[in-house]
């Protein structure tokens, strides 16, 4: 939550990045924590259940989002482009 930027629910802020396809699948089974040198190993089980809710949560932001932005941006352009990488994001 302290990630998505503070004008996320504005007229001209744009939509979250979907996750990738292979989320999920095994291929990340480690995360590296803000500040440290050093990366934390998952199990496959953690990985999915991970997975799930951060695939989740970038729909429900997204709804959310356009529903404000349906809302509340009479007449004015909105974007819905997908350009917002979490991964990039600063911690």
């Amino acid at each position: 939550k302290k990630k998505l930027p503070r004008d996320f629910f504005t007229c001209e802020s744009p939509l979250i990045e979907e996750p990738a396809m292979d989320i999920g699948s095994g291929k990340y089974l480690y995360r590296k924590p803000p500040f440290l040198d050093t990366t934390v190993q998952y199990s496959a089980a953690v990985e999915k259940r991970e997975a799930f809710v951060i695939c989740r949560m970038t729909g429900f932001l997204n709804e959310a989002a356009l529903f404000f932005k349906r809302k509340h941006c009479n007449g004015r352009k909105i974007n819905v482009k997908k350009e917002i990488s979490m991964h990039d994001l600063p911690e």
